[in-house]
This record gives structure tokens, C-alpha cells and sequence, in this order.
């Protein structure tokens, strides 16, 4: 009788080829393994249960998700704004329960070593500076702030915190590279080249309107 028509035993040994035969137990009948997951609705799922736990955080699902792919640029320029709304409250939050006690304990021992330090002034109310949110499009951003500071709708101190940026500082900044262009002999970027005067252009105005009705 062949290995393969007898009954086998407990505890009988029988040499397999590897991964050339499947041993079961009695009554049990092997069966191929059937690709059912995930469905096809799986990620549909995974999307709605990364959208739940994110909303809580005020986190849109693009960020939670690291990827737009779907969205439309309005869509998730729209959703940043939120975003970047619910990350303003946790900063003053931040602000106020953490980095405002954190100084007045800090100023309330520094008193004890240094009170010669607060006997001329008061001092003034601290300015925290946080990381600032980057445009998609620098161009529009700049050109909307010029328009504000020209109508007195912002002021320097609010465009450069939004960049992280203490606005005295980087003013200092600013005409320290100015002056040091001149010492150097290089032209300040930010002045107007010269085109002529007013009468030359306005000549050629003329000339060229003269020129169109012939």
C-alpha cells in the first residue's frame, strides 16, 4: 500500500517535498485563499474615518491626508484659510496660558536679581512671533499687500508678523542693506530707473497720436 492510499496516524511521519504538499487534519478539506479584501469601497472608508478624526483638529482632509489629489484649487485654498483660522486661535491660546506666564514667572524672579532693571520704565507688552503661512502666489500676495499699505488697511507690524517677523527689525534690516549698497556702489533695487521728463514723453505722445490719425 502506497503512502498516498493509506489512512495516516497520529503521530506518523511521511517525507513531503517542500512546499510540494499540504498536511490537514482529519475532516478538514484545504481551499484556495480568496481575494475579497479590501473591498472595493475600502478607501472610501479609510477617506471618511481620516476626515472624522481630523476635523476635530480643525485639520482639513487634504492636509490630514497629505494629498490634494481631487481638489480644486479654490476648494483647497479655501480649506487652508480655515486652517490657518483654527491655528490662529491655538497660537493666542498658546499665548496666553503658556507663553504669557511662563515671562511673568520669569520677570517676577528676574526682579529678585535685578530690580534696578524696573525702576525707569515700564515694560512693554510682549510680542510673540510664530512661523508665518506661506501664499500659493507670492505675486498676488505682494501686490495685495502694497495696495493695503497705500489705504492704510494694514499696517508693516501685521504683514511681517504674519511672516514670523518683527517689523522694527527687518526695517533696520533693510536700510543697513541700502545704505551698505551705496558705500559699495550699487544700485538700490528699489529705486525708480529714470525715463526722461515729462515733456520728452509727452512730445512723443503726440507724435505717435499724430502719426495713428494719418
Amino acid at each position: 500500500m502506497t503512502t498516498q492510499s493509506r489512512n495516516i496516524r497520529f503521530m506518523d511521519v511521511m517525507e513531503f517535498v517542500r512546499n510540494q504538499g499540504v498536511a490537514l487534519p482529519e475532516g478538514w478539506e484545504a481551499q484556495q485563499l480568496k481575494a475579497e479584501q479590501p473591498v472595493t469601497n475600502f478607501s472610501e472608508f479609510e477617506d471618511s474615518r481620516l476626515n472624522a478624526a481630523a476635523s476635530g483638529f480643525g485639520v482639513p482632509f487634504n492636509v490630514a491626508k497629505c494629498n490634494s489629489n481631487g481638489a480644486s484649487y479654490a476648494s483647497s485654498r479655501q480649506d487652508f484659510q480655515q486652517y490657518y483660522r483654527s491655528l490662529n486661535v491655538a497660537r493666542g491660546d498658546i499665548e496666553n496660558d503658556i507663553l504669557s506666564n511662563t515671562l511673568e514667572s520669569w520677570e517676577a524672579e528676574d526682579r529678585i536679581y535685578f530690580p534696578e532693571d524696573y525702576l525707569s520704565e515700564p515694560l512693554d507688552q510682549p510680542k510673540w512671533f510664530f512661523p508665518g503661512f506661506e501664499h500659493v502666489d507670492p505675486s498676488k500676495e505682494a501686490t495685495a499687500q502694497e495696495k493695503k499699505l497705500n489705504k492704510n488697511m494694514t499696517t508693516m507690524a501685521i504683514e511681517y508678523g504674519r511672516l514670523g517677523l518683527n517689523w522694527e527689525t527687518e526695517l533696520e534690516q533693510i536700510a543697513y542693506e541700502r545704505k551698505r549698497k551705496k558705500e559699495l556702489g550699487l544700485v538700490d533695487d528699489q529705486q525708480p530707473a529714470e525715463t526722461g521728463n515729462e515733456e520728452d514723453n509727452v512730445k512723443e505722445d503726440e507724435e505717435e497720436n499724430a502719426d495713428t490719425d494719418v
